[in-house]
């Protein structure tokens, strides 16, 4: 008796590159399957292992935990072969270290994300090339203008570093489904108290730079920069809701038009996190 199977598409957000591995080679074997005329029984036994790895979350291999979660630390010092730095030690070069290797995770899981979109409908892909776009602009923006403007010396170069990967942590757990702080559920009013919040702290921060910037001064950024960079916030931002709303349309627009609002008044109001 044959059986006639049909092939799922691996998670199509998968960021953690071991896992889209493991979704591909799932997939490979359903293809295999379908080619080859096995019985009911056989078919049914190999596809309930393969749905298994679909359906469950790989965890990350030790070496691919980034250096600000659960254990990174012991993880990054281990891949640059490097002790933790005691209490009266310099850290940054040990930080830098880190944060180059979280940079270069996060490389691998941007390149996985983007594969993994091979296999979406086309009205999804367009959407996710869009936001890719969107989100690239405004992280560099944001980069070259909010993140240098720290005061810390040295310890700049480190911070910067630091952002990005974070910023960068933070979209791919939002690809992935998994937002740092759950699934978003909000309403029309809570997206007017945030969108009210952001304003308020975008002035301020706005009326406290100058108008314009010497050559002299590189941390220095101008009124016309961060205007910029919160107009590249805008595009990233529409263009999430455009993709979250194909991906995932039991999560409405204030929903996640407010989570992203809140992220970025709390990215004005903090600046770049050490």
């Amino acid at each position: 008796m044959t059986v006639s199977i049909s092939i799922p598409s691996p998670n199509l957000l998968q960021t953690d590159a071991t896992s889209a591995l493991i979704c591909k080679r799932a997939v490979n074997a359903i293809r295999l399957l379908r080619s080859r005329n096995l019985t009911m029984r056989h078919s049914s036994l190999i596809l309930l292992g393969a749905s298994a790895l679909l359906l469950h979350p790989i965890a990350p291999r030790a070496q691919d935990v980034l250096s600000f979660e659960p254990g990174g630390k012991q993880a990054c010092a281990k891949a640059i072969h490097q002790s933790i730095p005691g209490p009266g030690d310099n850290p940054r070069g040990f930080d830098y270290e880190c944060d180059e290797r979280d940079l270069a995770i996060e490389k691998t899981r941007l390149a996985a994300l983007s594969k993994s979109m091979d296999n979406a409908a086309p009205d999804q892909r367009v959407a996710f090339n869009a936001l890719m776009v969107g989100f690239t602009d405004f992280r560099d923006a944001h980069i070259d203008t909010e993140a240098k403007s720290c005061t810390f010396g040295t310890g700049c170069g480190e911070m910067i570093e630091s952002d990005k990967a974070r910023i960068n942590h933070d979209f791919l757990q939002m690809a992935g489904g998994h937002p740092v702080a759950g699934r978003p559920h909000f309403t029309a009013d809570d997206l007017a108290q945030s969108d009210s919040a952001l304003n308020t702290e975008y002035q301020k921060a706005f009326s406290s730079l100058p108008d314009t910037c010497s050559a002299s001064n590189p941390g220095c950024v101008s009124q016309a920069a961060f205007r910029n960079t919160q107009r590249m916030w805008i595009r990233f931002r529409d263009a999430w809701v455009t993709f979250a709303q194909l991906r995932w349309p039991e999560i409405n627009s204030d929903s996640w038009m407010t989570y992203l609002t809140r992220q970025r008044t709390k990215q004005i109001e903090t600046g770049p996190e050490p």
